[in-house]
């Protein structure tokens, strides 16, 4: 059965987006004015909801426990009756308030944020290494608008955090390597127009000019490609010895576990020894198991897959284990685990790739059973 303050959180939330009668509205004065702490909460619970129009996260939630961890939170104060309100409680309140108000109730009044009082843990930004041919190597670090004169006639442009090769002027087609650290990311465009968007924790080895009958490059990590049209020049992309083909056409690839490809524009062919070619249409993605080599093709919205390049983390019923991976790259962080099955809780929402890591873990710790203990660039994930 609702209790009478299961109203409270509906109305908050209807009053959070400019949908509460008159009538409702001096309910939920009434009964912010019955005390002190429920002003609090009020303020807490709109701050909550603004939030979660930004991000939203999503977990079982025993709706029983729910009730009993509200309740808990208030029973301290004078009750005030509000059956008579009970039918706008029933849908709304369930679908909305419910796994919000949970996770917001749930942490003792006692006890402070453990992520809010950690360090603070910036984002990644533009740096790289550039290995050349020779073994030299340069830092890419805090470059912009410069000319790096590396010999052999090769004079490479750095500009907006890009280093470009394509008026170079080389004919060389001696092989460089740009390497991208944890906490890292960098942009290239290869001497025949292609550009790359290289994420952290990558490597991509390519020649300073293509010659022969294929431009071909290495990747180790994860990339998106925007590759210049050119339909008598085929461009390869070699992943841990897959080989994905392409004429023209945008396309994420991500290797840090298994190769996937997932292609946007255009069209590629993926062959492995497992394989003689499968090809991708747009919106495909094609994974090819590390085991045996095999490729499965499923049809995905490609918006999730490439959100990095535009600046957001976009999470679908992903894990925990999943996310804090891709935090551990972008973040330069470690994480472990006080229990193996808090890996397993699944999430949705869109992140600011550019933001600080706290919130974001505060976000997820308001609607889940799970705390982030920070110490230096360790996090420690804990249960309630």
């Amino acid at each position: 059965m609702i209790q009478p303050y299961s109203n409270i959180y509906l109305l908050i939330a209807k009053y959070s987006q400019e949908n509460i009668s008159e009538e409702e509205y001096h309910i939920l004065k009434a009964w912010m004015e019955e005390h002190a702490d429920n002003k609090k909460v009020f303020s807490e619970y709109l701050i909550f909801l603004k939030n979660a129009q930004r991000v939203r996260f999503s977990a079982k939630v025993d709706e029983h426990l729910a009730w009993k961890v509200i309740h808990s939170k208030l029973k301290k104060r004078k009750t005030f009756s509000f059956r008579p309100y009970f039918k706008y409680a029933a849908v709304l309140l369930v679908l909305v308030s419910l796994t919000i108000s949970y996770q917001l109730l749930q942490k003792p009044e006692e006890n402070n944020n453990l992520v809010s009082e950690a360090r603070v843990i910036k984002p990644g930004e533009p740096k790289a290494k550039l290995v050349l041919s020779d073994g030299r190597s340069v830092d890419l670090e805090g470059m912009n608008d410069s000319t790096l004169l590396l010999g052999n006639g090769l004079n490479i442009q750095i500009k907006n955090k890009t280093i470009d090769y394509s008026k170079a002027g080389v004919n060389s087609e001696l092989m460089n390597t740009i390497n991208i650290p944890k906490g890292g990311e960098y942009n290239l465009v290869l001497s025949d127009g292609t550009r790359i968007w290289l994420n952290s924790d990558s490597e991509l080895s390519f020649p300073a000019k293509f010659n022969g009958e294929k431009r071909k490059i290495y990747l180790k990590g994860e990339a998106y490609l925007e590759v210049a049209k050119n339909k008598n020049f085929p461009f390869v992309v070699d992943v841990k010895g897959v080989q994905v083909e392409v004429l023209g056409t945008s396309f994420n690839v991500k290797a840090y576990d298994n190769v996937e490809t997932t292609l946007v524009e255009g069209k590629v062919n993926i062959l492995t020894n497992a394989s003689s070619g499968v090809i991708l249409q747009p919106g495909d993605q094609g994974i090819v198991d590390a085991n045996d080599n095999s490729v499965e093709v499923k049809q995905v919205d490609t918006r999730i897959y490439t959100s990095w390049v535009n600046g957001m983390f976009t999470f679908r019923s992903m894990t925990l284990e999943e996310i804090m991976k891709t935090f551990e790259r972008w973040y330069n962080v470690s994480v472990s685990y006080e229990e193996e099955e808090l890996k397993q809780r699944h999430f949705s929402g869109n992140l600011k790739r550019y933001e600080e890591i706290n919130p974001h873990l505060d976000l997820i710790g308001l609607t889940t059973d799970v705390d982030f203990k920070i110490s230096g660039n360790n996090i420690s994930v804990v249960k309630k």
